[in-house]
């Protein structure tokens, strides 16, 4: 009932154009896929939920490969809208390359980076658990995808996972001295009130 009534308001606000339709349909079909990706499973269990389209993951991975290699627009799968994808589309590779960074098809490359960081840092977090084949297919594939978005957030997020797995035992230390050190401030500054 709630998508209904958010496209009444959406045909509203256009005035009853068609942008209302596609613009409800971009921004609920997420929601819609997961409801029924979660509605058939009882009781829900989300590692089989992530094993399952962790394939897909890496899929959309290569897919920025060969958007940021060989076609921007996907061959045209993704719509010229942005600036950048008229700009690159129907050059050589060498003219946009230092400029372009791979959307795939996520439609931003924040979006992208984050989706491959967040998907890159769970499964090798779970790779015991996953097929060997998938998850080097898909890791590699993530990998790469997220490197040529271009986001600082994949990078970020990767390199923190892999100090805070290697080094828990020094950062645990660490984070004993901290809160040993604010309890001791809290102590000594209670007692001057």
């Amino acid at each position: 009932f709630s998508l209904v009534v958010m496209l009444c308001i959406s045909v509203g606000l256009f005035n009853g154009s068609t942008d209302a339709f596609v613009a409800f349909g971009l921004y609920c079909m997420p929601l819609v896929v997961w409801v029924s990706v979660y509605s058939s499973y009882r009781p829900v269990r989300y590692f089989d939920i992530f094993s399952r389209s962790l394939l897909m993951s890496g899929i959309i991975g290569y897919l920025a490969l060969l958007q940021y290699f060989f076609s921007p627009t996907l061959f045209g799968l993704i719509a010229i809208d942005s600036n950048q994808m008229k700009w690159a589309d129907g050059k050589a590779f060498l003219e946009y390359a230092t400029f372009f960074r791979a959307t795939s098809t996520l439609g931003s490359p924040q979006v992208l980076a984050l989706f491959c960081g967040l998907t890159f840092i769970l499964s090798v977090r779970y790779k015991k658990l996953l097929k060997p084949k998938v998850f080097y297919f898909s890791a590699l594939g993530l990998a790469i995808g997220g490197a040529l978005s271009g986001g600082k957030s994949f990078f970020l997020i990767v390199i923190l996972f892999f100090l805070l797995t290697r080094f828990r035992d020094f950062f645990s230390r660490i984070r004993t001295f901290l809160v040993g050190g604010a309890i001791l401030l809290i102590i000594i500054f209670a007692g001057q009130m």
